[in-house]
């Protein structure tokens, strides 16, 4: 038995899908809301995934740009150190 509150909603449907849905309830002998709310549950899933996939790229994406420009200073640092050591035994 299912307990978990439900909420009735209405929403158009090419018709050609509708008839794929009834082709796919008729074959398994579950109703169009079973597929419907699978389907809906799985594209929902798919969505928070891509989410954090993407939270985690830029995430990713930011830091190798700091180490970059981390890289970048501690070169130039290397290379003012050479220039220094270079001036003062000129």
């Amino acid at each position: 038995m299912n307990t978990t509150p439900s909420i009735a909603i209405s929403t158009r449907i090419p018709a050609e899908m509708v008839k794929g849905l009834d082709e796919v309830a008729s074959l398994t002998e579950r109703s169009r809301s079973f597929h419907i709310k699978k389907a809906l549950n799985l594209y929902l899933i798919n969505c928070k995934q891509q989410s954090v996939k993407n939270d985690t790229l830029q995430e990713l994406d930011s830091a190798f740009s700091e180490l970059n420009a981390a890289l970048k200073n501690q070169n130039n640092l290397s290379t003012l150190d050479n220039l220094i050591d270079e001036l003062e035994h000129s």
